[in-house]
């Protein structure tokens, strides 16, 4: 008789008991009455078998037939029987039915996973591939739709190119609540368009005295109000109504200062208080601007001193000041985003029903300008909050996108990031012709035929030789004049600073060098700032190349005409203007390039007029000078940064990409956090993913919670982001993080206390926050997320349309690649036991999986050294290796006698170990009856 069985997936239906087979022939014995001999009966099974052999001593065949029907239709739902041997006695008679040997049968059972059905397990961190789980890397690398599972602001992931791109309409520039910091507590937002209403909805702007209009020469959206200094002014109800925020506050705004000389004062805003006291933000002569507090009980007046902060003329400016009197005692004036100066007050008068608050101010004392997108608060903003909001606005075009929350599962060192874009973006020019290999879209080598290219990144000159330094690698250093300066206040670091004066040029070497021969092909490119402009043609030289061993110019690049881009051509003695204005104290991009035919001249990547047919003369062995003629006419007065010199003509295609490195920029920002929101980076007692410090006011509100969580960049806060600006070997960026006094945190780095020398990398950018600022250095914890910031200047080179930065891909590296945090398998179905033997288990890996085992899938247990106790939650540290669950696992099933089995697998990591699991086997046994 041969009865086959297999081995089954483990199933919740009622297990029979291991005497079915016994009993089942007794059964048959007992249906043939009238034989009742005793039988012995010795059998043996294998492994892989119900019965492989059975001896029957029978006097009647009907009794086998029988007995084989009943044996021949069994399976083995307990597993694979391993083995037995035994004998028992079958009574026949009615009299009894015993054993006479009682024979423990042992089984072996497999969970293989194959039907995942009969199973749970973390699908956040692991993943199930063919009947086996892998614990997942961490997700380290977003491309595609991957960006779709973040938060865009003004930015979208474009199916067809693949990439996150700025949205050409993207209006992200404006305060609104997605962005901007502490919206919740912001009580007035006028957005002057072509009304003064508030746009929040909580104060009455009482009506409009004098004639103040409204212009579309805005700074944000299409109107700004218009003020003509004589009474023009905005009555207001008051804002901190009831004393609310008056302590604390907040102001941003943007103001076009239209007076070219100013006396007396000049009130931008005033809220009047009790007997005369006073907050106020102004300006007098010379643009000086002051915040002001008069205090109430000695009238003691905390005023910002007015040589600390200047308002240009003609230029959109942005002001922003806070005042806490309640903590700090401090009054704060910021100006284009950066702390101008901090002053001390210690009380604010109390309000009464006769306060005012005034948008310019009465009689002479009005502004003569314009005003745009004014904002308060009834909390006191950071400074990476002014800076935000500045960074933010001051863009034609800006937007944001943030990450989803990453998860390592256990506290993890997030080092390093690394996005890849579709064109170098705010980079300064790289010496390396493989530097176009590293950027999808970028088709041209800018080292091809470059002579010459200075960055003006030293941090100061000093009229010595060979100084300022050329990063072509062709040894053209300058030597500059006594007077020549550089600045923190270049269009990607530092630049050049001309102030029109005797000895404010520089001298690059002879003119032989740049034009060898006549009519040979040359381009010029760079980014100029020019303070002023006069009425005369050419008169104030970007650079002059000279035609002999005199001064004698063969070809100069400057500006004239009040506002026009200008070039001479000695060969023709044709002074040549752009068609469009540029703008003084502004920064454009300007290029010009010569055939050997023609000139073309280029502002902001986009052609002016058409190629000017000419010859040019050869360059002389006299000086080619860079902001003026010579060192003492024609003098270029402003700012001068990223200059190259190519001995070749700079296709169109070429100028747009130059102009690009600079006017669009792609920066980011990091932060880790200890919960899945990503909201704190520690908790105070009583603290909470919406309440870090416990307080009671919730995160969005509160301004004063150190525990929240902030997007920081290299400088350590978010008034700084990481850009191609740093990417750049350690050994040539210096930081000087002390330097900044108005920052009470010497590891926090300003902009200005980071500078930088050489050029960047040809590759894309690596930021690793370990190379910056020692509080750049992200907390280790669990969680974490970056920001895209995106920027573009307003521009129309792309085929009329305004160019805009692309992103695609970004990619994470904390130390380990795998989740840690011990990700969970179990079975949903368990298997019936009365002993337990051993539990096997194939894992593929370095890890450590640790178990938890069940009697009925509610309560899980783990061994503690002692007994088998309940685990309080679903935690590894309350889980056993497979070596002491084996050595333990008979006492498992004394104490939890014929159960039902579960387990429960913790697949643990240290983030740097893989892991699978694939099978876990179970021998289990029985005593027949």
């Amino acid at each position: 008789m041969v009865v086959l069985a297999t081995a089954l997936e483990p199933v919740s239906s009622k297990v029979l008991n291991g005497a079915f087979y016994h009993q089942a022939f007794l059964i048959a014995l007992r249906a043939m009455p009238l034989i009742r001999p005793i039988l012995q009966i010795n059998y043996f099974l294998s492994p892989s078998e119900c019965l492989t052999t059975q001896e029957l001593t029978m006097k009647n065949s009907l009794i086998f037939l029988f007995a084989f029907l009943f044996l021949t239709a069994c399976e083995n739902p307990l597993g694979e029987l391993e083995q037995s041997s035994e004998n028992f006695c079958a009574g026949i008679d009615g009299q009894y039915d015993r054993f006479c040997n009682s024979t423990r049968l042992t089984y072996t059972n497999h969970w293989d996973f194959s039907d995942l059905s009969k199973y749970s397990y973390t699908s956040e961190f692991l993943d199930y591939d063919n009947g086996k789980f892998v614990l997942r890397e961490i997700d380290q690398s977003h491309s595609g739709s991957d960006f779709s599972s973040g938060t865009e602001n003004g930015v979208s992931y474009n199916a067809s190119s693949q990439k996150l791109i700025l949205d050409k309409d993207a209006t992200q520039s404006e305060l609104n609540s997605s962005w901007t910091p502490y919206w919740d507590k912001m009580v007035m937002y006028l957005q002057m368009e072509n009304n003064g209403s508030d746009t929040l909805g909580k104060n009455s702007v009482s009506g409009s005295y004098g004639d103040v209009g409204f212009t579309n020469d805005s700074f944000k959206g299409s109107y700004a109000a218009q003020f003509d200094g004589d009474a023009d002014h905005y009555k207001v109800t008051d804002i901190y109504a009831n004393g609310t925020g008056r302590d604390t506050g907040s102001f941003s705004l943007w103001f076009y200062n239209s007076s070219e000389s100013i006396s007396g004062h000049k009130y931008i805003f005033r809220y009047v208080l009790n007997g005369g006291n006073d907050i106020l933000l102004g300006f007098e002569s010379g643009g000086s601007a002051y915040l002001q507090i008069h205090g109430a009980s000695s009238n003691s007046n905390a005023s910002i001193d007015n040589w600390q902060a200047k308002i240009p003329s003609q230029k959109w400016t942005h002001l922003a000041g806070t005042w806490n009197i309640t903590e700090e005692n401090s009054v704060k004036l910021y100006i284009n985003g950066e702390r101008a100066a901090t002053a001390t007050q210690t009380s604010i008068p109390e309000g009464s029903v006769f306060n005012n608050f005034y948008i310019s101010y009465l009689s002479s004392q009005a502004i003569l300008g314009r005003l745009d997108e004014i904002a308060f608060w009834e909390t006191d903003l950071s400074d990476s909050d002014i800076s935000q909001i500045y960074h933010r606005q001051k863009q034609k075009y800006a937007g944001s996108y943030d990450s989803k929350v990453l998860k390592a599962g256990t506290n993890a060192s997030w080092t390093e990031l690394l996005p890849a874009t579709d064109l170098p973006y705010d980079k300064e020019y790289t010496p390396y012709s493989t530097e176009k290999d590293n950027y999808t879209d970028q088709n041209y080598n800018l080292h091809d035929s470059i002579i010459a290219f200075w960055h003006f990144n030293e941090s100061s000159w000093s009229a010595t030789s060979n100084e300022v330094i050329d990063a072509s690698g062709n040894l053209n250093h300058g030597t500059p004049g006594n007077a020549a300066a550089t600045t923190r206040h270049g269009k990607f670091h530092r630049a050049g600073e001309f102030l029109g004066s005797d000895n404010s040029t520089i001298k690059v070497g002879s003119s032989s060098k740049y034009i060898p021969t006549a009519n040979s092909p040359l381009s010029v490119s760079v980014w100029v700032k020019p303070e002023s402009i006069n009425s005369q043609t050419n008169t104030q030289r970007i650079i002059s190349f000279h035609r002999g061993d005199a001064a004698g110019s063969s070809l100069a690049l400057g500006v004239g005409s009040n506002s026009k881009v200008m070039y001479y051509n000695h060969a023709n003695e044709i002074y040549y203007s752009s068609t469009i204005d540029i703008e003084i104290k502004t920064w454009t991009h300007v290029t010009l390039t010569y055939s050997g035919t023609c000139f073309q001249l280029y502002i902001n990547g986009t052609p002016d007029g058409s190629c000017r047919v000419a010859n040019l003369l050869a360059g002389g062995s006299f000086q080619t000078f860079i902001g003026g003629f010579r060192e003492s006419s024609n003098l270029f007065q402003g700012y001068l940064d990223e200059m190259g010199v190519w001995g070749r003509s700079l296709s169109a295609a070429e100028v747009i990409e130059l102009y690009r490195r600079g006017a669009n920029r792609v920066k980011y920002q990091v932060k880790s956090c200890i919960d899945e929101n990503c909201n704190c980076k520690s908790y105070a007692s009583g603290g909470s993913s919406t309440d870090c410090d416990g307080d009671g006011l919730l995160n969005t509100v509160d301004s004063n919670d150190i525990h929240k969580a902030s997007f920081i960049g290299p400088g350590g806060d978010s008034t700084s982001s990481y850009s191609e600006i740093y990417n750049r070997n350690v050994s040539d960026y210096t930081l000087s993080c002390s330097t900044n006094t108005l920052e009470t945190d010497s590891s926090i780095c300003w902009d200005y206390e980071m500078s930088f020398s050489g050029s960047p990398k040809a590759t894309q950018a690596s930021y690793s926050n370990t190379s910056f600022a020692s509080s750049a250095e992200l907390d280790q914890l669990p969680y974490f997320q970056y920001r895209i910031i995106m920027e573009a200047d307003d521009n129309s080179a792309c085929s009329s349309s305004a160019c805009l930065p692309g992103l695609s891909s970004m990619n994470i590296k904390p130390d380990g690649r795998y989740y840690a945090g011990g990700p969970v398998v179990k079975n949903t179905e368990g298997l019936s036991y009365q002993e337990l033997d051993s539990l096997s288990f194939e894992v593929a890996g370095s890890c450590n999986i640790k178990y938890q085992l069940s009697p009925d899938g509610n309560k899980y247990y783990y061994f503690n050294a002692s007994s088998w106790v309940e685990a309080s939650e679903e935690n590894s540290s309350y889980a056993n290796t497979s070596s002491v669950l084996n050595s333990k696992l008979s006492s498992f099933s004394n104490q939890f006698k014929n159960g039902s089995l579960y387990f429960k697998a913790f697949l643990l990591s240290d983030m740097s170990q893989d892991c699978e699991l694939s099978k876990v086997t179970v021998k289990h046994g029985e005593h027949s009856l």
